[in-house]
Formats: structure tokens, sequence, C-alpha cells
């Protein structure tokens, strides 16, 4: 599956401000939920310095091992990756890649390094994009961004919508680094 986003980050208040506006606009969020993420490395980081998320993604009770992997985008606003997933039973501190049930180029031992924890509203755009506001808790800090992502054939009307949201708010679009990134980011500087 191929991941298209759009994804800025902003403050505390305007992370209130959005999800007010989405509802007005939209009605109740879609979807209110909590996700685990279980960050997966070796221990040169050599997979996140090549742009590569190992990570395990906890909805409720169920788990999913999840491999994203960059992909050529000349839109340096949309994040793209190229994204393989497969239902795991449980959970574990380490494991070879090419032991799993995904199928992957990648080999190799990773191991846990860290948790990010997102609480998500979300709202869907018919079949077209979706809107995720997260707040986001990872190694002593907490991030607030808006999220759309969107099908390849939906994206002038995605941009569009999300632009809409923003101006309406006196916000402006930056780019935000995703979410791994700030959780790696960090993870050097507090000696990981």
């Amino acid at each position: 599956m191929i991941e298209l986003e759009y994804k800025s980050l902003f403050s505390k208040e305007q992370h209130e401000q959005c999800i007010e506006y989405l509802k007005q606009k939209l009605g109740p969020a879609d979807e209110d939920k909590l996700q685990v993420n279980y960050y997966y490395d070796n221990g040169h980081l050599s997979f996140a310095e090549q742009g590569i998320t190992i990570r395990i993604r906890q909805k409720n009770e169920k788990l999913k091992l999840q491999i994203k992997t960059p992909i050529g985008n000349k839109n340096k606003n949309i994040n793209a990756k190229n994204e393989i997933e497969a239902d795991i039973e449980e959970l574990c501190y380490s494991f070879k890649i090419e032991d799993t049930p995904i199928i992957s180029l990648l080999e190799g031992e990773v191991s846990l390094l860290g948790v990010l924890i997102t609480e998500r509203k979300s709202w869907k755009k018919e079949d077209k994009f979706s809107i995720d506001i997260d707040k986001n808790i990872y190694l002593g800090v907490v991030d607030y961004e808006i999220e759309c992502e969107f099908k390849n054939e939906f994206k002038v009307e995605a941009e569009a919508f999300l632009k809409d949201v923003l101006s309406s708010l006196n916000m402006d679009y930056r780019k935000s680094e995703s979410k791994v990134t700030r959780f790696f980011k960090r993870l050097d500087k507090v000696g990981g």
C-alpha cells in the first residue's frame, strides 16, 4: 500500500481549535482511538537513517507489524511511503525481520527502542481522504499535528480541504517530519 499524506505540527491551543472546527464542519469524529507504536531498529539505527520505519502498532488488543520504506516523490510537501503490514500475535523485544510474516528485502535483527502513544481523532471525507488530529506522547515530549492522508487521485481535493481548514484557523501549513523521525531525534537527544 502507498501512503500519501500532508502533515503539519501545531500548538496545543491550535490542536483544540482544529478539533472544534472539524466538529462544526464535519460533525463528530468518525473515529476516536488510541494507538501505541513500538519502534524497532538495530544498534546502529541503520534502518532509521535510510528512512525505513519498523514498528509494531497496537490498537486495542490487535497488533500489526508494519514496515514503511520511502518512495520517490517530487512534491516535497507530501510524505510518501510504501507500507507493508501483517497481523501478529504478540509483542516481542527483538526479532529477525526475515523471520516475520512480512515478505521484504530487509533482513537483520532489530530491538525495541521505545514507544510513541497517539491519541487520534479522525474524520473521513467519503472514500477520498481522511483528516487526523493527533496528540503524540513519547520520550518526555507531547506534540500535536494534523495529518491529511489521501489517495493519489484525490490529492488536489485533499490539499484544498486542508488549506481551507488551516486558513479558517489562521494557521499556515508547515510540513513536519514524520512521527518516527521526531521519535528518533528525541531518542538521540536523551542519549538512547
